[in-house]
This record gives structure tokens, C-alpha cells and sequence, in this order.
């Protein structure tokens, strides 16, 4: 696939090419997403505190703008991402979604919390014995703390619950779902191959029988080389695609999307040579040629 080297050429404030680091945890296919996606063990073992993103952009044929947006991720001490946040203009006015994560003693996620035009929301979660979760409960909040990036927890609306049990059969595990009223909707099987990597995920709903399909595929060294989504398996023309590239140590370098046969963005991710920290992420809208740069620095825990 094209290397797209020409946007380092276009973006000098990058400076030199950068190699790729083990910073970024593609496993769960979640990288520079809402979920955490960075590896613990590196952020840990390095210091890392937080990573400061700058926005700037570039349409097609145009200069370099900047539209003084940014994002940043925090991290606690034992490397896990804390708190999230991007800034970006909507209506007009500039905004910020912030993602706030509470973890057991087992590192599972038991609070996300995030924001949107109406205030503060999160969702809660439980787990069983085997780290899975058995409950998940979406909540309305008040934030009685100074600022949206304080918050402090006021009054807490729960607003609907979902429920979860587990089967294993041999290389499937089948997850069923359960309404708010404990009924079941929804049964997902999770098929593993023989290297017990996960393959495909069959999702189907109990009453009209609509099936959703997931397939993954991997490397040689067993990273994700694709995932495959159908929302509806009986309109196989309607997918959702995502493509993952690596470099010659395994380490995530260039994101495709695509919709159908429609490829929609391109993402390369470039790293510090001398620190393999996150050095910049670029992003094209690959209709419009448009670009978003995000430059990243780093600080560290003293």
C-alpha cells in the first residue's frame, strides 16, 4: 500500500521520520479511539504522565491552519489512562469531550464517564470471577465540582441496566444479553481459532433474528490485519472495514476505513526515533483530501 510518506514531506514541524514504538496497543482495535488503548507495561515502565496532542489542519491546496484545538491523554502511575480529552469546533463554538475512567483492582474499567451537550453521563460495570462483565448500568450525572475537567460526583440518575451470562462451548464463548427488565435480546458467540485468537463475532436478536457479523484477521506475528463488521448479514454489501499496517518490530503504523468498497480515512502514526513516544498522528479525509495533524509531546512522572 501506498507508504503516504509524502505527508511528513508537507509537515517539516514534524522533522525526521519517526520509528514505530509499542506504545500503541491495537489488540482490541480500539487505537485512538474512546476506549484505552495504550500499553500499561510501557507507560509504566517509561514514566509516562501525560501525552499533549496540538491540532492543526490542512485542506486540499491550502496552508497549514490553526485552529488552537488539542488533546491530551493522562496517565496514573501504574500506566493506566486515566482521563482523555479533545477540543474541537461545533456550531460554531469551540467545545471539549472529556473521558474519565475509575478501574477495580483488577484493572477493569468499572467507570466511564464523558459529556455531551446536556451534561455529564457514565457507564458503570461489574464483572464475575473471570473478569468478564455482568452488568452494565448508564447513568445521568451532576457535576457539582469547579470546571467539567474537576468533576466532582453530585446526583446520579440511573437511567437503564443491561445484564450478561456466560457459555463456554469448546472454542466459543456465548455471551447472552438481557434487557432492563432481565429479558434476553441478544446473544453474541465469540469463535476463537486453534491459537486461540479471536475470528469472528456472531451477534443475533432473539425476536426479528437480525444477525451481525465481525471477522478478524491477523499477521504472521499475530497482529490484527483487518476487522470486518456487517450489521446486517443479509446485506453483505453494507460493511464496515479497518485495515492495520505495522512495521518490521510489529508496531502499528497506518489505519484504513472503509465503507463498502468507499475508502474513507486514512491514519498514520509516527513515533520519536530517540524515545519511541507518540510523535504525531495524521489523518486524511481521503474524499476531500483533507488533513488533520495531531503533534503529540510528552511529559513524565518526576
Amino acid at each position: 500500500m501506498k507508504s503516504y510518506l509524502i505527508y511528513i514531506l508537507l509537515f517539516l514541524f514534524l522533522a525526521a521520520e519517526g520509528y514505530h514504538s509499542q506504545l500503541v496497543d491495537n489488540m482490541e482495535c480500539q487505537a485512538f479511539g474512546e476506549e484505552p488503548f495504550f500499553d500499561e507495561t510501557f507507560v509504566r515502565q517509561n514514566g509516562i504522565h501525560v501525552i499533549n496532542g496540538e491540532i492543526k489542519t490542512k485542506g486540499n491546496l491550502e496552508v497549514i491552519k490553526d485552529p488552537k484545538l488539542v488533546s491530551r491523554y493522562e496517565f496514573d502511575s501504574t500506566g493506566r489512562l486515566k482521563m482523555q480529552y479533545t477540543s474541537f469546533n461545533g456550531g460554531g463554538n469551540k467545545d471539549t469531550t472529556f473521558i474519565n475512567y475509575i478501574y477495580d483492582d483488577a484493572g477493569n474499567i468499572i467507570t466511564k464517564r464523558t459529556n455531551d451537550a446536556y451534561g455529564f453521563f457514565s457507564y458503570n460495570y461489574e464483572y464475575d470471577e473471570e473478569n468478564r462483565p455482568i452488568l452494565k448500568t448508564y447513568c445521568r450525572e451532576e457535576n457539582e465540582g469547579p470546571s467539567r475537567y474537576h468533576f466532582v460526583l453530585g446526583k446520579q440518575y440511573t437511567i437503564v441496566k443491561e445484564s450478561y451470562s456466560y457459555t463456554k462451548k469448546d472454542s466459543v464463548l456465548i455471551k447472552s444479553i438481557y434487557n432492563n427488565h432481565n429479558r434476553i435480546y441478544q446473544t453474541d458467540r465469540y469463535i476463537y481459532n486453534n491459537l486461540d485468537l479471536l475470528v469472528r463475532i456472531e451477534s443475533q436478536y432473539i425476536i426479528n433474528k437480525k444477525k451481525a457479523i465481525t471477522e478478524f484477521t491477523y499477521t504472521d506475528i499475530g497482529k490484527v490485519a483487518s476487522k470486518i463488521h456487517y450489521k446486517d448479514y443479509n446485506k453483505k454489501e453494507d460493511f464496515e472495514k479497518w485495515e492495520y499496517q505495522y512495521d518490521e518490530l510489529g508496531n502499528l503504523s497506518f489505519i484504513d476505513y472503509y465503507k463498502g468498497e468507499e475508502h474513507i480515512t486514512h491514519k498514520e502514526v509516527l513515533y520519536d526515533k530517540s524515545t519511541f513516544t507518540l510523535k504525531a498522528l495524521l489523518v486524511q479525509d481521503v474524499a476531500s483530501n483533507f488533513i488533520t495533524i495531531i503533534k503529540y509531546s510528552t511529559s513524565f512522572f518526576n
